[in-house]
């Protein structure tokens, strides 16, 4: 049976709480990215928010311009 010295142990140790902390890591960006999957999914199936959300920027530039223009 093999015996380990002090430095040993510590770097098992360290090598043990590394590799948990990078596999726990890895569990936690899956399911992160799952999320944003979805989210990105439903983005895409419904289309028309992105048209909505541009005419409502568009219309908010402009009257922000027209008052810009009155303040001139």
């Amino acid at each position: 049976m093999r015996t380990y010295n002090k430095l040993s142990k510590n770097i098992i140790i360290s090598f043990i709480i590394v590799m948990s902390l990078v596999i726990g890591l890895g569990v936690i960006s899956i399911f992160k990215i799952t999320e944003l999957s979805s989210l990105t999914k439903k983005f895409h199936d419904h289309p028309l928010i992105v048209i909505v959300s541009t005419y409502k920027i568009q219309q908010h530039l402009v009257s922000i311009h027209k008052y810009m223009k009155d303040v001139v």
